[in-house]
C-alpha cells in the first residue's frame, strides 16, 4: 500500500485527548440507541475521494484554453457549494485544512488532530416511560387510583347532602324551635342546626331560595322532628302548623292495632277509619322488617306499631302518625337485636336436631324477624308480671321444637281471634276457625297478636333454658310452670280444691 494511503491508527490514538470516549464506550452508547458507527477505514476512503474531487485534474488544463470554460476559482466555489449543500454543518469539519498543506500526508494527518464526530443526537426516551420517567403502567395505575378516590369522595359528599335533605338515617326526636318575625333565613338555618334538625345550613338556605320557602315560614313555636326532611321542616313552620294543638299519647305495651287506633281517635289525632285506610295502603317496601307482610291485609302492621309515648297534632296526617310508630320500631330493633336473631336461630336449630329433625326441616323452621315479633306478642299478652317473660318464652320454644307437643295452646291467640278478652275460655272457643288459633293449628299463628314492648322482644330473643311445657295462672297472680301433663293436671286440681274451700 502506498505510504500516503497508509493510516497509522496508533499515531491517531496517541493524539486523542484523555477525556475523549474510548471506542468501547462509544460502541456501548451507540448500542443503547441502535446506532451504527462506520469503520475508520471508511472514513479514510471518504476523505481521499473528497480530496481527489476537490483537487484540479490534468484534464482541466486543456479546458483552460476555452474562453467560456469556468475558471478554477469558479469551479472550486461551485464544488464548495455542492459539498456544503450535501454535508451541511459537517462541511467545515471535513474541509477545514491548513492553507499551506500540500502533501497527501497532511490530508491523512487531519483526522489525527481532529476526530470526525457524528452530530450529537437528543437523548431518546426509553420506550414505556411516561411522565417524569415513570413507566406507563404505573402511571395508569396511579391515574386510575386518583380517579377512584375522587369519585368515592364525591359520592360520599353527595350522600351526606342527600341524607340531610331527605333525612334518610336520622334518629327520631321531637324538638321545639321558636321562630321570630325578624329572623332572617340565615338565623332560621342556624337555629335548626343548633337544634340538630339539619347539618348543613348552606344547603338548607339553597333549598329555601329555590323553593321560596322563606315566604311560607311564619313566626311561632313549632314542634319539629329530627326525621323531617327539608320539605317537612318548611311545612311544619307555617302559620297553620303553629296553630295546631299538640297531643301527647301514651300507647301501652301489648295493645292491639285496633286498640291503638281507638286510643288515637279518642285523643282527636285521627279517626279509626283514617288510620285503617293509611295502614292498608302503607308500602311494605318502606321498611325492611315489613318485607314478609301482605300489603293491605287485615292488621298487616300488627306487632310493628311500637308502644311508646308520642306527640301528635290534633287532626294529624294518618300516614305521618303510622310512620312515626314504624320508625320507632326500626330504631328500637337495632343492629344488636338483628344479630340476636341469627344467634337465636343457631340455638333453635340445635334444639330441633336434638329432637330428631332432619336438616331440611331444620332449615324450614328457621325464625324470621316477623316470627320473633309474633312470639314476643304472645309473651306480652301471656305475661302476668315482671320476671316471667323469659320462662314463658322457654315454654313456647320447647313446644315448637318437640314433635310431641305440636300445638302451642296459647289462650291469648284465641282472645285475638275472638276479637274480645274473656276471663275464661270455653271448649267451643278453643275450636274457633281462625289462622290465629293455636289449639287447632300447629306451630306459630299466622302473625303477631299484639304490639310488644322491648322487654318482650328481648325475652323472645333470649329465652330461659328450661324443660317446662305447661303453665297456668296461680292464685297469687303469677304463673305456675309444669314439666309434663301430670304435673299440670295436678296443679289445676289443687286450684279447684282451693276454690271449693
Amino acid at each position: 500500500m502506498p505510504k500516503n494511503e497508509h493510516f497509522d491508527r496508533q499515531d491517531m490514538d496517541s493524539e486523542i485527548p484523555e477525556d475523549y470516549p474510548t471506542p468501547e464506550e462509544e460502541a456501548q452508547a451507540m448500542d443503547e440507541y441502535d446506532l451504527e458507527d462506520p469503520d475508520m477505514w471508511d472514513i479514510e476512503q471518504l476523505l481521499r475521494e473528497v480530496k481527489e474531487d476537490f483537487q484540479p485534474h490534468e484534464s482541466d488544463d486543456s479546458a483552460s484554453n476555452d474562453p467560456d470554460a469556468p475558471t478554477p476559482e469558479e469551479t472550486q466555489e461551485f464544488r464548495d457549494q455542492e459539498y456544503r449543500d450535501a454535508l451541511g454543518d459537517c462541511f467545515d469539519q471535513v474541509f477545514e485544512q491548513p492553507e499551506e498543506t500540500e502533501s497527501d500526508d497532511a490530508v491523512l494527518e487531519a483526522p489525527k488532530t481532529k476526530h470526525l464526530r457524528r452530530p450529537q443526537r437528543k437523548a431518546i426516551k426509553k420506550r414505556g416511560s411516561g411522565l417524569l420517567g415513570i413507566p406507563h403502567f404505573i402511571s395508569t395505575i396511579i391515574l386510575v387510583a386518583l380517579v377512584i378516590a375522587m369519585s368515592l369522595t364525591l359520592a360520599r359528599v353527595l350522600w351526606l347532602w342527600a341524607d340531610d335533605v331527605l333525612a334518610l338515617t336520622k334518629t327520631e326526636q321531637e324538638i321545639k324551635v321558636s321562630i321570630s318575625d325578624s329572623d332572617t333565613m340565615n338565623d332560621i338555618s342556624k337555629k335548626l342546626e343548633d337544634a340538630g334538625l339539619i347539618r348543613y345550613p348552606f344547603l338548607f338556605n339553597m333549598y329555601c331560595n329555590i323553593t321560596s320557602a322563606r315566604e311560607k315560614i311564619d313566626e311561632g313555636e313549632y314542634m319539629l322532628n329530627s326525621i323531617y326532611d327539608y320539605h317537612a321542616l318548611v311545612d311544619s313552620m307555617t302559620g297553620y302548623s303553629s296553630k295546631q294543638t299538640i297531643v301527647e299519647v301514651m300507647i301501652p305495651e301489648g295493645f292491639e292495632t285496633r286498640q291503638i287506633f281507638e286510643l288515637l281517635e279518642a285523643n282527636k289525632v285521627c279517626t279509626v277509619e283514617e288510620l285503617e285506610n293509611a295502614a292498608a295502603t302503607f308500602s311494605p317496601d318502606d321498611y325492611w322488617f315489613l318485607s314478609e307482610i301482605t300489603a293491605g291485609g287485615e292488621n298487616c302492621l300488627e306487632g310493628f306499631l311500637f308502644p311508646d309515648t308520642y306527640q301528635f297534632y290534633e287532626s294529624d296526617d294518618p300516614e305521618r302518625v303510622i310512620g312515626k310508630m314504624l320508625r320507632n320500631f326500626d330504631n328500637r330493633f337495632d343492629e344488636n337485636l338483628q344479630a340476636d336473631v341469627e344467634k337465636l336461630n343457631v340455638w333453635f336449630a340445635e334444639k330441633l336436631r336434638s329432637f330428631g329433625y332432619e336438616e331440611d326441616e331444620v332449615k324450614k323452621q328457621a325464625l324470621s324477624v316477623r316470627d320473633v315479633v309474633t312470639i314476643a306478642s304472645m309473651i306480652e299478652r301471656e305475661t302476668a308480671g315482671s320476671g316471667e317473660s323469659d320462662t314463658i318464652a322457654s315454654v313456647i320454644y320447647n313446644r315448637l321444637s318437640n314433635p310431641d307437643y305440636p300445638y302451642l295452646n296459647i289462650d291469648a291467640t284465641i282472645q285475638y281471634a275472638l276479637g274480645e278478652r274473656k276471663p275464661n275460655l270455653t271448649l267451643e272457643d278453643t275450636q274457633i276457625e281462625s289462622p290465629y288459633n293455636t289449639y287447632t293449628n300447629p306451630g306459630l299463628p299466622v302473625g303477631p297478636i299484639s304490639n310488644p314492648g322491648l322487654n318482650s322482644l328481648r325475652a323472645a330473643l333470649h329465652p330461659e333454658d328450661t324443660d317446662y311445657y305447661y303453665y297456668a295462672l296461680d292464685t297469687d297472680g303469677m304463673h305456675h310452670f309444669s314439666r309434663n301433663q301430670e304435673e299440670h293436671d295436678a296443679f289445676l286440681e289443687s286450684l279447684e280444691e282451693d276454690n271449693d274451700e
